[in-house]
């Protein structure tokens, strides 16, 4: 796995069963701003890469996951209003989830409300659930790697 960048570019370079791919991030066309520290991997049977970058205040992120060795473009983009985006395994299932920190608040507020958002990338995708409000980003469990417990997510926005 490659990240290769360039002015208001990005691509992804994969080898493997399948062969050589490259993949276009599609945040970067939205004006991601994407470096070196960009690209998270998690390897397994199932990998899962993120490549995320900041654009007005927020993180954009998207996904590729690698299955029988060959590399495929997950849901994207995934959206941190509360600028954390990364992988974590929260539902203990030997796959990476993606979580993101969100603001509960409107864009450009002050705020106090933060929650964190998971996804799963097994079984479909999809939300596995939301964090309960907390007052404080550095209040989310596990901060500054940010790992719900499984047990603590609720539908999100109930």
């Amino acid at each position: 796995m490659e990240l290769v960048v360039g002015e208001g570019v990005g691509r992804i370079r994969t080898s493997g069963a399948s062969g050589p791919n490259i993949f276009e991030l599609t945040i970067a066309s939205s004006g991601a701003r994407i470096d070196a520290s960009s690209l998270q991997c998690v390897d397994a049977e199932v990998a899962v890469c993120l490549v995320r970058g900041e654009v007005r205040g927020e993180v954009l992120g998207e996904v590729l996951v690698r299955r029988s060795g060959a590399w495929s473009r997950a849901q994207v983009p995934y959206l941190a209003s509360g600028a954390y985006l990364a992988l974590q395994d929260v539902n203990k299932d030997t796959v990476a989830d993606v979580v993101a920190v969100q603001r509960a608040c409107q864009a450009g507020a002050d705020c106090s409300r933060w929650f964190a958002q998971v996804f799963s990338l097994t079984g479909g995708g999809g939300e596995l659930g939301c964090t309960p409000v907390v007052r404080s980003a550095e209040s989310l469990p596990g901060w500054p790697t940010v790992t719900p417990d499984p047990s603590d997510l609720r539908q999100c926005g109930a």
